[in-house]
């Protein structure tokens, strides 16, 4: 059955709810991660918890790697490696 729908983001409008008192409602559009659909059926928070997956994967790999090697590996940040020739 196909759905017959608008889809509206990012956008904002005014409507009077009270004339006499001149009292508005601002009603926004705002997109939420559950919201945003990619061509695959999966929603932005299931992309960002695989990739989030994958990295922290990537992460102890390179942590497990890092032990076997005759140089130390020191992260230095979230994403960043130094190497330093001192054995351990």
């Amino acid at each position: 059955m196909a759905v017959n729908e608008q889809i509206v983001t990012g956008r904002k409008f005014r409507k009077l709810i009270d004339e006499t008192s001149k009292l508005w409602q601002r009603i926004s559009f705002w997109t939420k991660a559950s919201d945003v659909e990619f061509n695959d059926g999966k929603n932005l928070e299931e992309k960002i918890n695989e990739l989030n997956n994958k990295l922290e994967k990537i992460e102890k790999s390179i942590i497990a790697i890092n032990t076997d090697l005759p140089f130390k590996a020191v992260k230095t940040n979230s994403s960043t490696f130094d190497f330093t020739s001192k054995t351990r």
